[in-house]
C-alpha cells in the first residue's frame, strides 16, 4: 500500500508536463477499456439465438444460473477472440498511399 501512496506522490510532486503524460496514458488505457467491454457487451446483443441455444441445450430450461454461465462464457470467449484481433492492428505493417484529390 505505501508504494501506490508513494508512486502517487511522485506523480504529484512532478512537473506538470509528466502529469499531462499521466493523464493521458490513464485516460487511453480507460477508454480503450471500455470500448472493449462495449463492442463485446454489443456483441452479445447481436447473438442472442445463439446464447439461446446453448443455455437451453440440456432441456431444463431456463435458470439464472445457467444463463449466467453461458452469458459469461460468451463475453469471455468474446473477450478471448477480440484482444489479439486489437493488437494485430498496432502490429500490422504501416502502409499508407497520399493521393492527391481530382
Amino acid at each position: 500500500m505505501r508504494d501506490r501512496k508513494g508512486f502517487l506522490q511522485r506523480i504529484q510532486e512532478s512537473s506538470d508536463g509528466t502529469k499531462r503524460k499521466w493523464v493521458i496514458a490513464g485516460s487511453v488505457a480507460a477508454i480503450a477499456v471500455v470500448l472493449l467491454l462495449w463492442i463485446q457487451y454489443v456483441s452479445v446483443l447481436i447473438r442472442p439465438q445463439e446464447a439461446a441455444s446453448q443455455v437451453a441445450g440440456d432441456g431444463r430450461g431456463f435458470s439464472f444460473l445457467t444463463t449466467l454461465r453461458a452469458g459469461a462464457a460468451l463475453i469471455y470467449e468474446s473477450v478471448a477472440d477480440a484482444v489479439p484481433r486489437f493488437f494485430e492492428v498496432f502490429n500490422r505493417q504501416k502502409d499508407y498511399i497520399i493521393r492527391p484529390s481530382p
